[in-house]
This record gives structure tokens, C-alpha cells and sequence, in this order.
């Protein structure tokens, strides 16, 4: 008979014991701003609030994003990413880093106008993705946050929230 040989590749991932860590991940955690779109205008607050710091592949994360809007903007679309951040380090001939960013999970949500309020929760679903914060790797480091965006009219720089997470 004839021989064959099936070749299949595979990754070996060190054990990560979250409950080791150097700061509780099982802590929630909250994150807010405050922005002045034009000067004759009030002020338009977000806020944003997960759980805990730390997740696993599967796992549901709810965000909670909270949104005064005394301004006269209007906040279009409320958006939750969970981003990937991978920084790829070099050290020859001179120290570099680069960062490539994607985007591995995302809701969305309806807006907020002029003078009103919103409270939505917004959930995410970890996917299997490799876990963050590895140092036996001097090449490759894996970072995620969650960002929250709001989408907002006009010329303005939309409010980003980045909230750090570990995976």
C-alpha cells in the first residue's frame, strides 16, 4: 500500500493562571469622560463599566455605558469593540515596535439626542482568541481593551472610552 503523511499545524500556549496575576481581574471596573463640543455648548458625559478585568474564551462581557448629552450633538451610534492589540518587537538593528490593531468582537447600539440620557448594556462574546499579557515571548505581545465609541453629527472628534482587559 501506498504511505501517507498528513502535516497539520499546531500552537503550544504555556499554562496562565489568572488567579496569579498581579492585579484582581475579577474587580470591576469604570471608566468615564467628559467632552465640550463647541463653546456655547453644555457638556456631554459618557461612562462605561465592566464586571471584571478578566475573561475567558467564551465568555459574555457586559458593558454598561451610561451617556448624559447636555450638548446640542447628537450621538448617532453607540459602538462596544473588543480590540486586539498585538505589538511586534524588534531588537536589531535598533529596538522597534509595531502594532497591529483588530477589531474581534463588536456591538452596536442605538444613539443619543440632544438633551437627553441612556443607560444600555451591550454585550460581547470573548472569542477563542490567544491570551493577553504572555511574557515568555520577547517577540510577540497580545494586549486587548474594549472601546467605546460615540458615533457622534457633525465634524466633532467622536468620545473613544478604552477600558484594559485580560484574556
Amino acid at each position: 500500500g501506498d504511505d501517507f503523511n498528513f502535516c497539520f499545524p499546531f500552537t503550544v500556549i504555556k499554562n496562565f493562571d489568572l488567579n496569579h496575576h498581579c492585579y484582581p481581574l475579577h474587580q470591576s471596573l469604570r471608566v468615564e469622560t467628559t467632552k465640550t463640543f463647541s463653546i456655547p455648548s453644555q457638556a456631554f458625559f459618557i461612562a462605561a463599566e465592566i464586571s471584571a478585568c478578566g475573561y475567558v474564551s467564551g465568555q459574555l462581557i457586559e458593558v454598561i455605558v451610561e451617556i448624559r448629552n447636555e450638548s446640542n450633538v447628537e450621538v448617532n451610534e453607540i459602538i462596544v469593540e473588543l480590540i486586539k492589540l498585538i505589538h511586534y518587537n524588534a531588537d536589531n538593528p535598533v529596538p522597534k515596535t509595531r502594532v497591529r490593531r483588530e477589531i474581534a468582537a463588536a456591538a452596536k447600539h442605538d444613539g443619543v439626542g440632544s438633551r437627553n440620557k441612556l443607560t444600555a448594556k451591550m454585550n460581547l462574546t470573548t472569542p477563542p482568541i490567544p491570551p493577553s499579557n504572555i511574557w515568555t515571548c520577547k517577540v510577540l505581545h497580545v494586549f486587548y481593551e474594549i472601546h467605546v465609541t460615540s458615533k457622534t453629527s457633525g465634524p466633532n472628534r467622536d468620545p473613544v472610552l478604552k477600558i484594559p482587559i485580560t484574556v
